[in-house]
């Protein structure tokens, strides 16, 4: 359904869209997530199981899929407001209800392999290690409340929507994570007392775990039986960013298991 065009800022719809938009906790409180872009709206109508969506869309072209979903609101906004889409694709934003998340931590007993990220700040890495763990059969991911908001708009376009496609747990405690029988792979990039990538036997169910940004996994090191893995990478590199070393090791493990 078409409304009217919006022609002010002062409208309720796109007050309520710039509140959601700028505040995590105006979104926890609504639960509500902002999907930034066609990709990521398409994404969530085709994967998750709450529907119902609120688009806005300063574009001359209406997406036919969008346009013929029974399930979106669609709102068109003045090109005079168009600042709004400028962290989108410039054409489409969407309000939708957050996923209901049924999976607990207590389910990791049933899953043969698990990625688990610990502390990842930037929303732009968080979504982007989503995303290829996605691409590489890695569904189940477990990700530390210290960590960027993963539900927020920045890490759900970092994605492409990929969030949708995933088992995502939420992890209060990381002492927790002693609580399980699995082999727990500690991704670093010193070569002490690590092994290679290339070294890793997959033949038990596993947690593959990556850490901060900058400080890895020092703020967690009550986790028991870590085996520490590492990328040979050329010398003249000291590392690879987060979401790169994240990105060449799932699929190295998921071509082991293909």
């Amino acid at each position: 359904m078409i409304n009217n065009t919006i022609f002010s800022k002062s409208n309720k719809k796109i007050q309520a869209l710039n509140k959601l938009l700028k505040s995590k906790k105006e979104r926890i409180q609504n639960n509500k997530v902002i999907l930034l872009g066609e990709k990521v709206i398409n994404a969530y109508l085709e994967n998750s199981i709450e529907k119902s969506i609120e688009v806005f869309t300063c574009g001359e072209e209406i997406s036919e899929n969008i346009l013929k979903n029974s399930e979106v609101e669609l709102f068109k906004v003045d090109k005079k407001l168009k600042k709004i889409f400028d962290h989108s694709d410039g054409k489409y934003i969407g309000i939708a209800e957050k996923p209901n998340l049924s999976n607990k931590l207590s389910d990791l007993n049933n899953m043969k392999r698990v990625l688990v990220l610990l502390g990842i700040q930037d929303p732009g890495n968080l979504g982007n290690i989503i995303r290829s763990a996605i691409a590489f059969n890695f569904k189940d991911i477990v990700i530390s409340n210290d960590s960027s908001d993963v539900w927020g708009p920045k890490c759900l376009r970092g994605s492409m929507g990929a969030h949708f496609n995933a088992n995502i747990i939420n992890l209060s405690d990381v002492n927790e994570l002693n609580n399980f029988e699995l082999d727990k792979y500690l991704f670093v990039s010193s070569k002490q007392n690590s092994i290679n990538l290339s070294q890793i036997i997959t033949k038990r169910p596993y947690l593959c775990i990556f850490g901060n940004e900058t400080h890895g996994i020092t703020k967690y090191n009550n986790i028991e039986n870590l085996i520490r893995v590492t990328i040979p990478i050329n010398k003249g590199i000291e590392s690879l960013n987060v979401s790169n070393a994240c990105a060449v090791s799932l699929y190295h493990l998921n071509c082991m298991n293909t």
